[in-house]
């Protein structure tokens, strides 16, 4: 969705953050509404940014944050799309929303309180960097192109040396020079030896 922007731009990050958040709080609240809502006489704010009515709720408010924790982490994945970002924004989501608990409500004295929002936390920033990492390992199409591996019996087999078996590795340019010089001068030798040796005898014969 954000995919794409290297510079550092406040206003984007903001937005970013904005858009997580409200997800968050829009998350927790439907199931809040959902799960806690038929046992609740009536709903408020309190069992958003309260820790008292974790003893009320019990088990459906545990709920009700992991689910929203899986939530968050799936928009944090499809909004950041960057895994080495989601402990920072998951971490940024939990910060916000305990900084808004303490100030609804003073700081929550309950431990279960704080084990349920560090849990919530911890699966948040795993999921999606789970997610995000998947996606960027996963394979780039190429495109229609088809890529056949040669049978065995087409490879050719290589020398110890590493040079293809059956072929010569061709001689440089250089050296191809040198050897022609060299076979030109020792054909004009043999020549000049078979005429000296051809008149050497015709004198002998005359005499």
């Amino acid at each position: 969705m954000f995919y794409g922007r290297t510079q550092y731009d406040p206003v984007y990050i903001i937005a970013q953050i904005a858009s997580i958040q409200a997800i968050f709080y829009v998350t927790l609240g439907a199931l809040l509404w959902v799960l806690v809502g038929p046992y609740a006489g009536r709903l408020t704010l309190s069992y958003i940014f309260s820790s008292a009515w974790l003893k009320v709720g019990g088990w459906m408010v545990v709920l009700s944050s992991l689910g929203t924790a899986v939530v968050t982490a799936i928009s944090i994945a499809i909004i950041i799309e960057r895994a080495k970002k989601c402990l920072d924004f998951s971490f940024t989501v939990y910060f916000i929303h305990v900084m808004a608990c303490i100030c609804y409500a003073g700081v929550p004295h309950q431990w279960q309180w704080w084990g349920m929002t560090g849990s919530c936390l911890i699966l948040t920033a795993l999921l999606s960097e789970t997610i995000c990492a998947r996606r960027e390992l996963r394979d780039i199409p190429l495109g229609t192109t088809v890529h056949r591996r040669a049978p065995q019996s087409e490879l050719t087999p290589l020398k110890p040396g590493g040079q293809v078996a059956g072929r010569t590795s061709p001689a440089p340019k250089g050296m191809a020079a040198v050897k022609s010089v060299i076979e030109r001068v020792v054909n004009k030798a043999d020549s000049g030896r078979g005429v000296s040796s051809a008149g050497n005898r015709h004198a002998d014969e005359q005499v």
